[in-house]
């Protein structure tokens, strides 16, 4: 069995990109990777093998994150800080650019609400409606309903938000 480490190590993309996702400033999202590594260890020995560990991982960081993320909302403005991106810990230092479809996207992603902005980060990291009503605990029918729904409102936010266009 591989240890808590290893595990750690091979699924960080996942933890990375759901704080990015559901904090906005550096020392949240410090403290919810904190809070989701806690959760992930406690879970640790209660992982069911049956199951791939980026899905346990998945269902752990996003429940911590809509926790985490209806906490903060409640004590501060929204506010959606473009740069959010940059301001990540990139495994390179490789800048990062960021282009006019992606800022837009981003912004589409943090306006939603919970359980659609756990949808938009599955759907973007390419599992399948199985995989996600695996992570997210509804059926593959309401997943797809939803994903169909959101992709209409993008194509919507994209036409009123893309070069400024507001």
């Amino acid at each position: 069995m591989e240890t808590f480490e290893e595990i750690l190590n091979k699924n960080k993309g996942i933890i990375f990109r759901i704080v990015n996702y559901y904090c906005k400033n550096a020392d949240d999202k410090k403290d919810l990777e904190q809070e989701i590594l806690i959760q992930i260890w406690l879970s640790y020995k209660k992982y069911n093998e049956a199951f791939a560990w980026s899905t346990f991982i998945y269902r752990i960081a996003l429940n911590v994150s809509i926790g985490f993320y209806k906490k903060q909302k409640r004590r501060k403005d929204k506010f959606i800080n473009v740069n959010l991106f940059i301001e990540t810990h990139l495994q390179d230092e490789t800048p990062l650019v960021i282009d006019e479809d992606l800022r837009v996207l981003n912004e589409f992603i943090f306006q939603l609400n919970d359980i659609n902005k756990a949808l938009m980060i599955l759907y973007l990291q390419e599992k399948s409606y199985a995989e996600i009503a695996l992570i997210l605990g509804i059926s593959e029918t309401n997943i797809s309903t939803k994903i169909n729904r959101l992709k209409i409102q993008l194509k919507e936010y994209f036409k009123v938000n893309k070069n400024g266009n507001r």
